[in-house]
């Protein structure tokens, strides 16, 4: 006699009552300082937000991350007619 199984088997080295079971959370205390800064990685604009107890470690990390990436060079702008509207980005007819 075989034992009929419903749905896919899970994977090696996984338990099923880990699947089921939420795992308790911790909650941690909000941290003394926070500090969030926007970079490009890799192509995509990503907001990192970096945590902890001391404002010299925590600006030390954020001096580290903005060396990683390189500052955006500004485009210049054209020169445009009395007729632009740089609002519209548009020349008015």
């Amino acid at each position: 006699m075989s034992i009929a199984r419903a749905g896919p088997r899970p994977p090696m080295g996984c338990h099923v009552a880990d699947l089921r079971q939420p795992r308790a959370s911790t909650v941690l205390p909000e941290a003394p300082v926070r500090m969030n800064t926007v970079v490009t990685i890799a192509g995509r604009q990503v907001q990192i937000t970096l945590r902890g107890v001391d404002e010299t470690e925590v600006l030390a990390r954020l001096e580290t991350l903005l060396a990683r990436s390189p500052v955006a060079q500004a485009v210049p702008e054209q020169a445009h007619g009395e007729d632009w509207r740089s609002l519209h980005r548009l020349t008015m007819k």
